[in-house]
């Protein structure tokens, strides 16, 4: 009914009282499944307004924009592209009017007139497309970006228009609403909002004869109001009527227009009437002032400074991988090292060392060569490994064998080393590889992701000001890719005597969204306060450790939180074996994904960063598994990361399912990837994660354990239950730790 109406409207709008293509333009712009209800309003219009030639010609249009519209739905690579209903629009206002040309006699003044028009109507189904793409994204999570304004705008101002001659004393009651239509968009949006309500509402009443030439003061009045309601509502309202009366009267209208003076004054009127506490409730409603990060100069500088970090760190990866390279394929073998140094501390210098190493070279090199295969078996040297005619020509046998024995023994040990350095050389660069990745992973986040909120920036300051005197505040809103908020707040030390309560009750109406419970971090200077919009799920999580027979100490260990991004972490380890040396290995790899996650760092550059420093950890070797689950709280969507992790289970209606990933755990080799899961959660599921104490060895007592679940028993109730039942049902014949973490899935209270 309402895109009915709306069709019937816009095709009574005339430009220059000749042609109207604005029903036209409509109808190829709205939604395929609402076409005949547009259509049969813009069909209704024209047979209302149009002569019976004219209403002919745009009944046909609209026929033909119509089916040429549905057939495209049709084709895929089509349907999407954004300029089709423009094209559509041109296409068929073109065509009947060249097809009504050729009926009366070519003119060429009427084929430029239907030229223009087809233009005309190729631009106006382009705006009347993206407002019904901006209306289909309204919602209460956000409002009308400057972007889409222009358009949204030209479609509000076209309607209104076309019941502009509905006036009382010449003072039309359309042009009133309009007036205040656009004093609202200039207070919503400032100077971008006051500039382009300005221009639309000057294009749109060029063709209205009743305004003329008097249209051009609307853009005047529009733009400096919009600087003045920094200030005062009053000063940019009265700039407003000022600037339109003094454009008006510059553009020579004579006395029989002031009507419009008086529509301006009525709306301005209206305007200053309407309660300062209602205008700011539409604003959140309406107006989503966010400013992407590319729009910034200063975010550019520091996105720029991100890559040029990135690159630099990338360069010293490689360089550090070049010269290990080098040095790798230049090293001597050991025993070649060796009998190069013997050589240099007892042959020379001596009396036969022409003999030995010039008349007798080959002989001596190869009798080295034997004593060579000697000392690789381990096994020091001595008379009876030297070949008779080499021991006979050499008069410093007894020393020779010393020290090729010691030097043997010492280029061992230094080979050893060398491997260890080189070790660390690989380990190095891998730590520089993810720290580029890292360095990438910010810049992208600000270039792409996030989008700034300086509107709602500005209200929650006020608010914080007024309500809680933080005069000394820093402020910043943040959407995601989805729309979600995030709220960041600097406050000083004395905040924490504030009510929190009563602050985040502020902060919701300043905003105008539900918010979160505050994560809380300490700064030099006071607190840092994050607030994410209210999540659709909450996650009731808790674990349950059994450690190995006679181990003080569990080698398994665990951290939970929430992430501040409105995500919920689980993150599991499994030390290689029991005690103490497993506790670190895993506890090591916990607490560093940990602060990692925590800090914004992607779970694929944590685990080449926690991997690297596994492998530097000990001479010896040090591994942990990696199971993180994460949980997005606005949709529900599940991510499991895995590294030698043992399987993990999904509890839903009674099913049992399983998340199995073969992978291997960190520590082990230099290039170790997580292997990943996804799914979505619903309210009532159960997510079990467990080491291979519980899981691998006994899983049998697990599934029986999970089959006795009753849905009012709690994940503490629940992970006790599993793990006990593992431990006593262990047919493994080993004892492992056993640690075990229920998280039930909850719909979030409003």
């Amino acid at each position: 009914m309402f895109l009915f109406l709306c069709g019937l409207l816009l095709a009574s709008v005339r430009a220059g009282e000749v042609v109207s293509p604005f029903g036209v333009s409509f109808v190829a712009a709205v939604p395929t499944r609402y076409i005949l209800s547009a259509g049969l309003g813009a069909a209704a219009g024209y047979i209302l307004t149009q002569d019976s030639v004219a209403a002919l010609r745009y009944i046909a249009a609209l026929l033909s924009a119509g089916v040429l519209a549905r057939l495209a739905c049709e084709f895929e690579k089509i349907r999407n592209f954004r300029l089709l209903p423009s094209c559509i629009s041109f296409l068929v206002c073109f065509l009947t009017g060249m097809a009504l040309l050729a009926a009366d006699g070519m003119r060429l003044e009427s084929f430029f007139l239907y030229l223009a028009e087809s233009a005309a109507a190729f631009a106006v189904a382009y705006f009347f497309a993206s407002a019904m793409d901006t209306a289909k994204g309204l919602s209460g999570d956000s409002g009308i970006s400057v972007r889409a304004l222009p358009a949204v705008l030209f479609s509000l101002f076209l309607l209104l228009a076309s019941f502009s001659d509905v006036a009382l004393f010449g003072v039309s009651f359309a042009r009133v609403l309009l007036v205040y239509a656009m004093l609202l968009t200039a207070w919503f949006y400032k100077e971008p909002g006051g500039a382009i309500c300005g221009v639309a509402a000057t294009v749109v009443f060029l063709t209205d004869p009743n305004v003329g030439l008097a249209a051009c003061a609307y853009a005047a009045a529009g733009l400096l109001c919009a600087v003045f309601f920094h200030s005062k509502r009053y000063f940019g309202t009265i700039l407003f009527f000022v600037s339109f009366a003094a454009a008006f009267l510059l553009t020579g209208n004579d006395a029989d227009k002031f009507y419009l003076l008086a529509e301006v004054l009525a709306g301005c009127g209206l305007f200053l009437v309407t309660p300062r506490t209602l205008l700011e409730k539409a604003e959140r409603l309406t107006a989503d002032r966010v400013t992407s990060a590319q729009s910034n100069p200063q975010r550019q500088e520091i996105l720029h400074r991100l890559h040029s970090a990135a690159h630099a760190v990338d360069e010293m990866s490689h360089s550090v991988r070049s010269v290990s390279e080098i040095l790798r394929y230049s090293m001597l073998p050991e025993e070649k090292d060796a009998f190069a140094r013997a050589r240099d501390e007892v042959c020379v210098g001596c009396g036969r060392y022409a003999v030995c190493w010039e008349k007798n070279c080959r002989d001596t090199l190869a009798a080295l060569d034997g004593m060579g295969k000697v000392l690789k078996t381990n096994e020091a040297l001595k008379a009876s490994h030297v070949p008779t005619a080499f021991a006979n020509r050499c008069i410093k046998l007894t020393s020779l064998l010393d020290s090729l024995n010691r030097q043997y023994v010492r280029s061992t040990e230094r080979a050893a080393a060398q491997r260890k350095i080189e070790d660390i050389r690989s380990a190095t660069a891998d730590q520089f590889d993810g720290l580029c990745d890292i360095l990438k992973e910010f810049s992208g986040e600000i270039s792409e992701e996030l989008t700034f909120d300086e509107s709602a920036a500005s209200r929650v300051r006020a608010a914080l000001q007024n309500e809680f005197g933080l005069s000394e505040s820093t402020v910043t809103c943040i959407y995601n890719t989805e729309g979600k908020l995030r709220l960041e707040l600097e406050l000083p030390a004395a905040t924490a005597e504030a009510d929190r309560a009563a602050m985040k009750t502020a902060l919701e109406e300043a905003v105008g969204r539900p918010l979160e419970l505050p994560y809380l971090e300490s700064t030099p200077t006071g607190l840092h306060l994050t607030y994410c919009e209210r999540a659709a799920v909450v996650v009731e999580a808790a674990a349950a450790k059994i450690t190995a027979d006679d181990e003080p100490l569990c080698g398994d260990s665990y951290e939970s939180f929430y992430d501040g991004r409105g995500n919920y972490v689980v993150i599991l380890s499994d030390g290689m074996g029991q005690g103490t040396r497993a506790a670190l290995d895993s506890t090591m790899a916990t607490t560093l994904t940990a602060k990692l996650v925590r800090a914004g760092i992607r779970y694929a550059s944590a685990l080449k960063m926690v991997n690297s420093s596994l492998i530097l950890k000990s001479k010896d070797e040090s591994l942990a598994t990696l199971d993180i689950l994460n949980i997005d709280l606005y949709t529900g969507r599940a991510a499991f990361y895995k590294a030698g992790a043992a399987k993990s289970i999904l509890l839903r209606k009674g099913k049992y399912m399983e998340v199995k990933k073969a992978s291997l755990p960190a520590g082990i080799l230099r290039d170790v990837s997580f292997a990943t899961a996804e799914g979505i959660l619903q309210e009532g599921d159960l997510v079990l994660l467990g080491t291979d104490g519980a899981f691998e060895d006994a899983p049998q007592a697990v599934k029986h354990a999970l089959a006795q679940v009753q849905p009012q028993d709690s994940s503490a109730a629940i992970a006790e239950k599993v793990a006990r039942a593992a431990k006593t049902q262990n047919t493994a014949g080993r004892c492992d730790d056993i640690t075990v973490i229920a998280l039930k899935i909850k719909k979030n209270p409003a």
